[in-house]
């Protein structure tokens, strides 16, 4: 495109160019390596997708390029480092009553550009239907790649957060998802922990070679709902990122951060280290844990954790209770020995105590051998300087165990726990897919009432019975709250 077609933009590090008509992306180059293209040239993408519920409860989408109306303009300033910015509205898309507006700020003092999105939804999504005047995420923006970068070929690498952190050498269209409409829907079958916060784990992605890379991370602070993934868009690679829930069925909502886009040179190290430095200044980490004061000083010296499985041996298998450890206070001296052995106290850690089986909540108690029993043990081994710690099953509300033979359907049914799980997009109660096999269950809201009174009493009870360290949230995977 010529400078007739095209609006630029300039950081201290890279420079953008937009389409002057749709507001989209056509151009991101890093200043330190001018000729290397990070967007694929001659083939259009929009600015950002819109998903919502239609009335009858399936998903619809529509895009910035089905705007009855676009108008793209730019702005400069001698403030704040001579920043310019550009802001592309978007109205009536697709004929529905919504409005989208976008900004892209760059400056010549500062490596990135910052980019936002303001949406107003006038409520007619299902032509008046209450049911479908729901938007479900907003994609946003859109950086779209190719497989091959302008460097030593075979160079090029994906990095994304996910779990303990993917890196994906050359990538190719089969390492990753399609992007389809269904790979963006919260729904049973992509799972209910793979969001951000959740087993993503952090708000970036990275794509390199080995002259330069791109580099996209949200700027949240609050630990917002997102999906953030790298998936196959032909003819490339799409840094993806959708910002999900939270959107008025009518009214407007500015996204409460930005998404910043910056160049940089290096590996995945030097990709993780741009977001380790904004980490570093946010409230959860401005403190290292090592100073917080509300960490209590035994966690802190680190003390030796000893497993005690009291039924079974492994989660998809037999679950009768193990005899070595009960009753409870069996265990002592087979404790005792150890502490002596390495000369430090210890944090007995008791796992699969739940009375019907492994991992079944919230119908778990009274605890396996008895309430007496693991009392007692609790108040010995504190007498010992000891402290008593648990993994637990978070908001998963267990409706069976296919192992021990418990039938928890009259208990859900009788506690009314429909009032509690998390539905799908169509109403449904949302089964998980994962543990049908050996412990069906649901994921319950955290939003619902009855959830967190289920938590709570739970937590009252395990503290009563004398555990110091409860890891409650162990099955929300990443302390996750589950779609609802």
């Amino acid at each position: 495109m010529d400078a007739g077609t095209t609006i630029r933009l300039e950081s201290s590090h890279d420079v953008l160019l937009f389409d002057a008509a749709t507001g989209a992306l056509v151009s991101f180059r890093s200043k330190a390596v001018p000729d290397q293209e990070f967007i694929i040239a001659g083939s259009p993408q929009p600015v950002f997708v819109v998903q919502y519920l239609d009335e009858k409860r399936r998903f619809r989408q529509c895009q910035s390029d089905e705007a009855a109306e676009v108008e793209v303009g730019i702005v400069a300033s001698s403030e704040d480092g001579g920043t310019t910015t550009l802001t592309a509205q978007f109205r009536q898309l697709a004929e529905l009553d919504l409005d989208v507006t976008v900004t892209v700020r760059a400056a010549a003092n500062d490596r990135y550009s910052y980019w936002s999105l303001s949406l107003r939804n006038g409520g007619d999504l299902g032509q008046g239907s209450p049911v479908a005047d729901r938007i479900t995420d907003v994609q946003f923006p859109f950086i779209v790649s190719p497989y091959s970068l302008d460097g030593e070929p075979g160079t090029e690498a994906l990095l994304y957060p996910f779990g303990p952190g993917v890196l994906l050498e050359s990538p190719k269209p089969q390492d990753l998802q399609p992007d389809c409409p269904q790979t963006w829907q919260m729904r049973p079958e992509n799972g209910d922990c793979c969001h951000y916060p959740g087993l993503t784990m952090a708000q970036f992605l990275a794509y390199y070679n080995d002259r330069a890379g791109i580099f996209v991370s949200c700027r949240d602070t609050d630990g917002m709902i997102k999906l953030i993934m790298p998936v196959h868009r032909e003819p490339g690679i799409r840094l993806g990122i959708s910002h999900v829930g939270d959107w008025p069925q009518r009214g407007e909502r500015r996204l409460e951060y930005d998404v910043v886009i910056g160049s940089f040179t290096g590996d995945w190290y030097a990709a993780a280290d741009l977001y380790r430095e904004w980490s570093l200044q946010q409230k959860w980490a401005a403190i290292p844990l090592s100073k917080r004061d509300d960490v209590p000083a035994w966690l802190l010296d680190s003390p030796p954790h000893v497993i005690l499985r009291i039924q079974g041996e492994l989660d998809l298998g037999p679950a009768q209770p193990n005899e070595a450890f009960l009753p409870y206070d069996k265990t002592l001296p087979l404790l005792d020995a150890l502490a002596e052995r390495i000369d430090a106290p210890l944090v007995p850690v008791i796992m699969s105590w739940e009375r019907p089986g492994p991992w079944v909540y919230p119908d778990c108690f009274p605890p396996a051998g008895g309430e007496a029993s693991l009392r007692e043990f609790t108040q010995l081994a504190r007498e010992r300087g000891w402290r008593i710690g648990t993994f637990c099953n978070g908001t998963r509300w267990v409706v069976g165990h296919l192992w021990s033979g418990y039938d928890g359907t009259d208990y859900f049914a009788e506690q009314g726990g429909d009032r509690s799980v998390c539905q799908t997009h169509t109403g449904e109660l949302w089964r998980e897919e994962w543990d049908a096999t050996w412990r069906p269950s649901y994921p319950a809201c955290l939003g619902a009432p009855q959830t967190r009174e289920l938590a709570q009493n739970f937590i009252r009870t395990v503290t009563d019975l004398g555990l110091d360290s409860i890891q409650f949230l162990d099955q929300n995977v990443g302390c996750c709250t589950f779609p609802c």
